[in-house]
């Protein structure tokens, strides 16, 4: 499909006119009841409200137009777009803003509403390529003190009756936007990915910004017209359409990718990201609507798309249309919806959506702090948005919570709204009785205590530990922050708590975990949208990489992952099956979860390791006697190692480790100076120590927490008092949660971080001992 096609299609009865001014007309018979009702009300804008005609701006354009099979298109050459420019295509695009408004929930993003004062501050708005202007006459309504300007290369706005506050200019923006640098507060753009090939997007880009003011807001609304469908009928028509928007240089698949373009090259940074699925054909109202809609633009292409697929018969071309729509409907297919409302480097308004937390001062000699956060080995500000801290949680609720990497993953990075994050069940427990309530007893925060009561499954090997030891020393102690000229976090306590700093970081949905490179560079976050980004820490967080599986027909979400020295990244998460639906889950059908791998400079899935049947929790990378591993945990109880070839993305073997008891597995941390033979897991609600390089079970410290136990961490603590010559040990942070066993979501005992004292064995037949020293809580 696809290849070199005319401008003009062959066959078709082009005539060409001198462009006349079309009117505006609102009528749809194709949309929902209520969003007729929304159209209805807006159409009075030409006829009410105002009786000011303002001047128009004009700017020469080739103002000829062509009529092809009895359809009105603009016949600039230099411009890729092919939608008509008549009253039916008006009427399209007034039913798309509606739509897309009930979809969004917003003309402007609730972010610029915030940041810029739209009723008393007299802003200047442009809205680039505005169409027939029905966002332009709803906005310059609704904020009569600012200036609203349109601006397309069609002048298909309101000719007669508008608003006194908007006026328009025709001009081609591929030519520049005829406006001086910094004139604008706030510009819009929006469905413009038929508009712009690739090669054109970063000009436009920049001239947006060169017309933004400092401190000022680009909002920009674009679909991903790659239809996501499971029926082999519209998959077929669909890839057709992609090859066909190739074929001209456009890329179908603009909307995803905006969030990178956008801020390439400095100058912009997100400040607000939505994203919704948009149902074609299927799921109310507003899947009907962009049925029509989708299928208006698809009528308005017919010239070439006629010519792409080989179609020269106009009935056999609507037969084909006829049943590509009603695959879509029936496979319950969906494009996707993206809005980025971004801002122009300078001094913002007002508070930014997203922020990162940071603080790095220098050692206080009075104040010593509880232990030392050796893994922060960035040199300059990170995300630490909950430290020692955990909601309160009933055994079936889910956890929002997931372990990425050696780096402060072991930190819920919670963002605003918890209750969205991806949920897990534990399983084969059994439910609280609710009982009365009753006074809390505050735990104490200094008891000792020594867990004897272990499960041994396999025993400790001292020489062999010593030798390992020995010849493989731990890297994983190399950053400390009391090194001079370190940008780590040094101390967190009263007099040195965590600040916040202007930096923005976001996505569609909730940001489920981060991790950073071995260097501290790179900060990656992930989502459970499916996505990963990547930010240079050294450049302000930029965006430097967006990753998606795009050919995955299901939908993921990830929770973790792991950056490896040769640019690749591992990711887990969950696989759920779109088109299935558990009641028991409330949600779709868990599918088989595989551990992703990216090739981050060539921004491609390049490897797929199978083996997980549920939730991925944890994954990290592990250095082995110089071979190279992978190791990640479960929802469905297993802990995996993967051996992994120099390239990181080629499978040698995978083994399970031996345990046969384990129900949920969440996180891993390997014991200090053990030569990564040894680690612990946080696992249901007790601690497991495991043999790495047997892949067994060693020993199990139950019951730690009523509820489940979800972090484990090895510290080096500050406040270490311990004798010298005592057995060799190790400091273990652990966290967990408490049975809510008084009502929904309230508990009789705090949930708490606890610092054990891990003392290895002395001999053969001995076993680890695992000390509680002390409690860290809040008080609800």
């Amino acid at each position: 499909m696809g290849g070199n096609i005319s401008r003009d299609p062959p066959n078709a009865h082009v005539h060409q006119h001198h462009q006349h001014r079309h009117h505006h007309r609102h009528n749809s018979n194709s949309s929902p009841s209520s969003i007729k009702a929304r159209k209805s009300k807006s159409s009075t804008l030409r006829n009410s409200k105002s009786n000011s005609v303002n001047e128009e701006k004009k700017v020469p354009v080739k103002s000829d137009k062509r009529i092809i099979y009895g359809r009105t298109y603009h016949a600039n050459e230099s411009s890729s777009y092919m939608l008509p420019k008549d009253d039916k295509e008006i009427d399209r695009l007034h039913e798309e803003h509606f739509v897309t408004k009930e979809l969004l929930g917003f003309n402007i993003m609730i972010e610029a509403l915030k940041s810029l004062d739209f009723q008393n501050e007299g802003l200047e708005v442009l809205d680039v390529c505005c169409g027939p202007a029905t966002w332009l006459c709803e906005t310059s309504l609704e904020y009569p003190n600012c200036r609203f300007t349109g601006i397309d290369m069609c002048s298909l706005w309101p000719q007669v009756i508008r608003p006194v506050n908007l006026t328009f200019t025709e001009a081609d923006v591929l030519q520049g936007i005829p406006y001086p640098d910094k004139t604008f507060d706030f510009v819009q753009m929006r469905f413009v990915v038929l508009a712009f090939r690739t090669n054109e997007w970063p000009f436009i880009i920049s001239e947006i910004k060169r017309v933004l003011k400092e401190g000022g807001c680009f909002q920009c609304v674009e679909l991903d017209m790659r239809i996501i469908t499971a029926d082999p009928i519209a998959r077929t028509y669909t890839e057709a359409f992609e090859s066909f928007c190739a074929s001209y240089g456009l890329d179908a698949s603009a909307g995803a990718k905006l969030d990178l373009m956008l801020t390439e090259g400095g100058g912009m940074k997100i400040l607000q990201s939505e994203y919704r699925e948009v149902p074609l054909g299927w799921g109310g109202p507003i899947g009907d609507a962009y049925i029509q809609l989708f299928q208006g633009t698809l009528d308005g292409l017919s010239p070439w798309l006629k010519q792409s697929l080989g179609i020269t018969d106009h009935g056999n071309y609507d037969m084909l249309m006829n049943r590509t729509r009603q695959a879509l409907i029936q496979s319950r297919s969906f494009m996707g919806l993206y809005a980025f409302l971004l801002y122009i480097n300078g001094p913002l308004r007002a508070r930014i959506h997203f922020r990162v937390v940071l603080h790095a001062s220098s050692h206080d000699a009075n104040v010593s702090p509880p232990f030392r956060l050796f893994w922060f080995s960035f040199p300059t500000p990170i995300l630490i948005h909950s430290i020692l801290a955990m909601s309160k949680r009933s055994k079936r609720e889910r956890i929002s919570y997931k372990e990425a990497d050696d780096f402060g993953s072991d930190f819920n990075t919670g963002i605003e709204n918890e209750d969205d994050h991806g949920e897990y069940k534990p399983r084969s427990r059994p439910s609280a009785k609710t009982t009365k309530s009753k006074k809390k007893q505050p735990t104490p925060i200094t008891t000792i205590s020594t867990n004897t009561d272990a499960t041994v499954h396999g025993a400790w090997d001292e020489q062999r530990t010593k030798e390992l030891a020995k010849k493989y020393p731990d890297t994983y102690w190399k950053f400390h922050a009391n090194v001079a000229d370190s940008h780590m976090i040094k101390t967190i306590n009263s007099q040195s708590p965590l600040v916040s700093i202007p930096c923005t970081m976001t996505d569609q949905g909730p940001i489920t975990s981060m991790t950073l490179s071995d260097d501290g560079t790179l900060l990656v976050t992930y989502s459970n949208t499916g996505a990963v980004k990547i930010y240079d820490v050294q450049d302000d967080f930029r965006l430097v990489r967006k990753l998606r599986d795009t050919d995955e027909k299901h939908i993921d979400e990830f929770y973790c992952g792991t950056l490896t020295p040769n640019g690749m990244l591992a990711v887990g998460g969950k696989s759920k099956d779109r088109y299935r639906w558990s009641a028991d889950d409330a949600d779709n059908h868990i599918l088989p979860c595989d551990i992703k791998i990216f090739d981050v400079c060539e921004n491609k899935l390049v490897a797929r390791l199978e083996g997980h049947e549920e939730e991925i929790l944890t994954i990290k990378k592990v250095v082995f006697m110089e071979q190279n591993y992978l190791i990640s945990t479960s929802q469905d109880g297993s802990i995996r190692k993967w051996h992994m070839a120099a390239d990181w993305q080629t499978l040698i073997a995978s083994t399970k480790m031996k345990d046969d008891v384990t129900c949920m597995a969440f996180t891993v941390s390997f014991l200090p100076n053990t030569g990564n033979r040894y680690f612990i897991a946080a696992t249901d609600e007790h601690l497991r120590l495991y043999d790495f390089e047997q892949a067994v079970l060693i020993q199990t410290f139950p019951s730690m927490y009523s509820s489940y136990c979800d972090c484990a961490k090895f510290i080096d603590w500050l406040d270490d008092d311990t004798p010298s010559g005592q057995s060799q040990y190790a400091w273990l942070i652990s966290r967990g949660a408490e049975l809510c066993d008084q009502s929904e979501g309230v508990s009789s005992k705090p949930n708490t971080c606890t610092l054990h004292k891990l003392i290895y064995p002395t001999k053969a037949q001995d076993r680890f001992t695992l000390e509680q020293c002390k409690t860290y809580q809040h008080e609800e």
